[in-house]
């Protein structure tokens, strides 16, 4: 038997390896010969006696006395395998031998058409003969409505004509593909007949089932070497650990490092390369290891646009069959709560999109901050330390991934760029033990031996990932005049990940937080903190009219530039209200209630945050301000008296740390608060810096009670909220009680010793609820009788005050507001 010799429209079937690499004289050359065996394959590989001592001498490309290639014609000592005696069988190998199947099957791939139509083993899972299969189905009907225009007709029953080729020589390509006039009679379309239908019937039933969506009838279970029938470029696979609790369960705030990997991915592309002897650990072969790998992307946002992020994760070799949810990752339609996951990483992927969009920045978090990314990896501070443990976070933030990554460009996600011109598509084709023709049966006179090839790697991966990227809108290459990504949609929405990159104002950083926590600020009630602050009328219409006017200038330039008062063009733009006073009386609680009334986050800072060298302010403050004015903030500066202090012609540093806030200030473009309990230490150019300066006196009788009349809202307002928890009963508030108390509180401390303000008052409810409801837990009452709060609660938190303050007054002399005006501080 020879190569391109005639060949009997017939299937051959062979059940050892023996048999298939082996042929009598004769014996005819059939189209198809296959190979069915079990898992014993490996076994009788390495035990056949295909080699005999007499072969080491034979060179299958030249003949006897060319020296043996790679080592065939006498055993391998180094070869070893594991014997299976399993009886189950399926089949492993497929050799072609019809000139014209291997023609047309050539012509399917670039890399293809080097074949020439010599024969060639394509092996489980056939990838190459499924993937191209529709279009071989196409080719024999053109070939069948071509031959019945012509009215072709078999010649005396023969098998087609061959190409008038001599030895040692091959057509020219072009030739050798002129396969439609060539092969174009009856004969080539009895094999292409029964190369069709052998596939039909032989390899696409079972490739069929992997591909069935009814997991009811679908198979569970899978062997290694057909995972390719599971995975495609597109498919949705899921990445998890078989429970429920990491990706579909609402997060627990009190949960610390909630996990947040990255559970649904999409496939572009899954390339498979096998060994040349399956099993075989000899040098040879396991330079050929065969590996199975899934490339995958999910979907992140780098500031600007949504890009795919990339990962590869090999799948190891394993013996017999697996359960498919076994695997490291497996198809969506496989996991068994595939709509509640999809359904949830939906709404996830919506709440993603909601908050990175700039408009809707602004944010509120509760819960730990994540140390992990979507693949799983460990993050990094900006220091390039790991981070090893979650913070809990209860604070506004704003989502800005732009400027996380300025921050700490560790921290953004490696983009992947798949482009599909350093892709070609190979096939790699190895020359297996030769097959041998014998003279008799018993194989003892060699007639002739040539190469076996066998496909190893048939570009089918490269195919469907090029076919896949062409309308995928993540990968595929945009022209020139083409807008990026709109918006995300459908399943996509699952794809994007749980982790947002937002800077948390009360801690003053950037930090990595779970979508899940993140919420919109309740603003049903925006006026309301404004409304009920205890400041002058008079305060109140100056300061909401200056900001009104700001903002609305803000917005009137983003069309067109607006002059300002100030003749230097850049200054003059911001606006700056110093609120000074004693303690407690509202100073932080105004710039609080201004930017909830005007729907801005609060961005407070500390002279800790800044610095204390005139170059750390500098740098620090200018940081600060950029961000605050990018993000629309109001901000604030508690105890601004420590960057505005009088100067001293003594002190040169801090005359220059002065001298650098005061200038800072003059170019601010945003609304800047600052508070201080000391105007008198303050430096003069204040004056001019200051837009609006706000006197906070001592609290009057009438603002007392109006406090206590507000915190015991909002007292029942907590209450109404827990009783919702189980075993948690209500208080009972004795608000004309405790608003008797407020009066007779102001009226019996005229002296300023242990009277409270407003920040005292609000700590004085907290103990007070909390000791009625220890008193009320621990005190055996009538049953339905209801926890109370009443003034005697509040008579032991003034005592407590009024001790401490005495105290205080004894070891310095005279009270906190006397003392503050002898230094000509207030």
């Amino acid at each position: 038997m020879q190569a391109f010799s005639r060949v009997v429209p017939k299937v051959r079937e062979c059940f050892s390896w023996d048999e298939f690499k082996n042929h009598q004289i004769e014996e005819h050359n059939y189209a198809i010969e296959t190979l069915v065996a079990g898992d014993s394959l490996k076994a009788e590989i390495e035990e056949s006696a295909l080699l005999y001592e007499g072969l080491q001498d034979y060179d299958y490309m030249g003949g006897w006395g060319g020296g043996f290639r790679r080592g065939f014609g006498r055993r391998n000592p180094q070869h070893k395998t594991i014997i299976d005696d399993g009886d189950e069988t399926w089949l492993q190998r497929v050799r072609i031998n019809s000139r014209a199947v291997m023609m047309y099957l050539g012509r399917q791939s670039p890399a293809g058409k080097k074949w020439n139509g010599r024969p060639h083993v394509f092996r489980r899972p056939f990838r190459y003969l499924i993937h191209f299969h529709d279009q071989m189905k196409e080719a024999l009907a053109e070939l069948e409505e071509s031959a019945s225009n012509a009215d072709v007709k078999p010649v005396n029953g023969q098998p087609a004509q061959e190409p008038n080729l001599e030895k040692g020589k091959e057509k020219s390509e072009a030739d050798t593909l002129g396969i439609d006039t060539l092969f174009n009679d009856a004969d080539t379309i009895t094999e292409m007949k029964l190369y069709v239908k052998f596939i039909d019937e032989q390899v696409m039933p079972e490739y069929q089932r992997f591909q069935d969506q009814d997991m009811s009838t679908a198979p569970t279970k899978i062997r290694w070497d057909l995972l390719w029938y599971l995975f495609k470029p597109g498919d949705l696979v899921y990445f998890g650990d078989g429970t429920m609790e990491s990706t579909s369960a609402p997060s627990n705030h009190n949960t610390r490092g909630s996990h947040t990997d990255q559970m649904v991915w999409r496939i572009y592309r899954a390339p498979f390369k096998q060994s040349i002897i399956d099993g075989c650990t000899c040098e040879t072969c396991m330079k050929m290891e065969s590996t199975w790998s899934i490339s995958c992307y999910h979907i992140d946002y780098d500031g600007q646009n949504y890009r795919a992020v990339g990962r590869t994760i090999e799948i190891p070799s394993f013996e017999g069959e697996r359960e498919i949810t076994q695997l490291p990752c497996y198809p969506m339609r496989y996991v068994q709560q595939k709509d509640e996951i999809m359904e949830r990483g939906r709404q996830y992927g919506s709440k993603f999109i909601q908050h990175i969009d700039p408009a809707k920045r602004y944010s509120f978090y509760r819960g730990w901050t994540l140390i992990k990314t979507p693949l799983g990896q460990s993050v990094e501070d900006k220091n390039g330390r790991v981070m090893t443990s979650p913070e809990h976070i209860e604070s506004e933030i704003l989502v800005d991934f732009e400027e996380a990554f300025n921050t700490d460009p560790s921290w953004k996600p490696e983009i992947l760029a798949v482009d599909p011109s350093t892709y070609r598509v190979v096939i790699s084709v190895d020359n297996e033990s030769p097959l041998q023709e014998w003279h008799d049966s018993k194989r003892t006179n060699l007639k002739d031996a040539w190469e076996d090839k066998v496909i190893t790697e048939d570009g089918v991966d490269i195919l469907q990932m090029n076919k896949f990227i062409e309308t995928d809108l993540l990968l595929r290459k945009k022209k020139d005049n083409e807008n990026e990504i709109g918006e995300l949609e459908g399943d996509n929405l699952a794809l994007l990940p749980r982790r947002l990159f937002a800077y948390a104002l009360w801690e003053r950083k950037f930090v990595q937080v779970d979508v899940r926590d993140v919420s919109f600020p309740e603003l049903k009630d925006k006026d309301r903190a404004f409304d009920s602050l205890q400041i002058s009328t008079e305060h109140k219409t100056l300061i909401q009219s200056l900001v009104y006017s700001h903002f609305k200038k803000r917005v009137n330039e983003s069309s067109v530039e607006i002059a300002t008062q100030d003749l230097i063009r850049g200054k003059g733009k911001g606006i700056v209200i110093l609120l000074f006073g004693v303690p407690g009386v509202g100073k932080t609680a105004t710039a609080e209630a201004v930017a909830q009334k005007f729907e801005k986050p609060l961005f407070p800072i500390t002279c800790g945050d800044l610095g204390f060298t005139p170059e750390s302010v500098e740098s620090s403050l200018s940081e600060i301000f950029r961000l605050a004015h990018l993000w629309d903030c109001v901000l604030l500066l508690d105890e601004a008296d420590v960057f505005i202090t009088q100067r001293d012609r003594k002190d040169l540093e801090r005359n220059a740390l002065v001298s650098v806030f005061l200038r800072m200030l003059e170019y601010y473009n945003g609304i800047l608060f600052l508070t201080t309990n000391r105007p008198g230490v303050l430096d003069e150019a204040v004056k001019s810096r200051v837009h609006l300066n706000l006197h906070y006196n001592f609290l009057t009788e009438e603002q007392v009670v109006a406090i206590f009349k507000l915190n015991i809202v909002r007292l029942k307002e907590i209450e109404e909220q827990a009783a919702k928890a189980p075993r948690h009963n209500k208080l009972y508030i004795d608000e004309a009680d405790i608003i008797a108390f407020a009066s007779e509180h102001w009226r019996n401390h005229t002296d300023g010793i242990g009277r409270w303000n407003g920040r005292q008052i609000r700590n004085a409810f907290l103990i007070a609820a909390s000791l009625a409801h220890y008193e009320g837990d621990m005190s055996e009452r009538p049953e339905g009788l209801q926890k109370q709060l009443t003034s005697k609660h509040f008579k032991k938190v003034e005592e407590t005050t009024r001790r401490y303050d005495e105290y205080r007054v004894a070891c310095l002399g005279d009270t906190d507001s006397y003392l503050a005006h002898d230094r000509y501080e207030r």
